[in-house]
């Protein structure tokens, strides 16, 4: 279920509510009353938008449906149903207050252990890049950001296919940021596999409602401990391949591996060395900077969140 908050009583105080996307139905706990009400309104994959919009005081239910950028309004004053197109394909509809930022915006972080946080302070998803991002977006914005992270550790392309369908299901997220297919090249697999995985994974969560963010995949390196000079080629050569993709799909790319080979000695400075193919503290900040470029523009401008 996902909570929906508004006055639907218009007494003046927030009700408790909730949508349960698998029945949709609404369910409200009037303040007035201590009453419960029950509605059916909206569908699994909607994004819930409660508001008063006839200004009758009351919030009304309300969903987009982010494939057409429609939204579905049931009018608390007489029921009646008002359609409205407003948005562009997949973009994310902002109830807002204050500073124009959405409360509550869910970002599912797909991928690896880079997006897990392996070779970061705790080794885990608590200084990994997501919550780095979490973080530095509600400095920006204010509101409230909720990042999801789902890397795991050792997983290739085809492992993060099998599961991403049960992963948007359960977390019904508002973006996902996906960045996956280090340990694809570690094991030589096919160019051409490897970026049809990709595109599937961007095209299942696009057929989900969901915005993506592809990002390029992260260098490793090659030192005293490793020697990773064949995977770094294979990465290097199969990243405009992202660019392919985002430019088939029409999705903005993370430039994860741009940021990091742009700082001198990068190998050093911005690379776990025992591992080799894990960015460090520093290392992972460049990465939650690649993709706040693209999150935070959308946000800014309005055309893509």
């Amino acid at each position: 279920a996902r909570p929906a908050p508004a006055d639907y009583d218009g007494d003046g105080r927030a009700d408790l509510a909730v949508f349960d996307k698998a029945s949709a139905n609404w369910y409200i706990l009037n303040s007035a009353s201590a009453s419960m009400t029950v509605a059916n309104w909206g569908w699994a994959q909607a994004a819930i938008v409660p508001a008063d919009y006839d200004g009758d005081g009351k919030a009304d239910l309300a969903c987009y449906d982010r494939p057409s950028g429609n939204w579905y309004i049931r009018r608390s004053d007489n029921e009646a149903m008002l359609i409205l197109n407003a948005g562009s394909r997949g973009a994310t509809p902002l109830p807002c207050y204050g500073n124009g930022a959405k409360d509550g915006l869910r970002i599912l972080a797909f991928g690896d252990s880079i997006t897990y946080g392996t070779s970061s302070a705790e080794n885990k998803p608590k200084t990994g890049y997501p919550m780095l991002l979490e973080k530095k977006l509600e400095a920006l914005f204010g509101g409230h950001f909720v990042s999801i992270n789902k890397g795991r550790p050792g997983e290739t392309t085809g492992g993060g296919e099998s599961r991403f369908d049960g992963v948007l299901d359960k977390e019904n997220p508002d973006i996902v940021l996906l960045m996956e297919g280090t340990n694809d090249h570690f094991y030589e697999y096919p160019h051409d596999g490897i970026q049809a995985r990709l595109s599937s994974m961007v095209q299942k969560a696009l057929n989900h409602g969901c915005p993506v963010i592809l990002a390029t995949i992260p260098p490793v390196i090659s030192n005293e401990y490793r020697n990773r000079a064949g995977q770094a080629a294979r990465i290097r050569a199969f990243n405009p391949r992202i660019y392919d993709i985002g430019a088939a799909t029409g999705i903005p790319i993370a430039r994860v591996y741009e940021y990091l080979t742009s700082v001198p000695n990068w190998e050093r400075r911005l690379m776990d060395q025992p591992t080799a193919n894990h960015p460090n503290d520093a290392g992972y900040r460049y990465v939650r900077d690649a993709f706040f470029e693209q999150v935070a523009d959308g946000m800014k401008n309005g055309s893509f969140y």
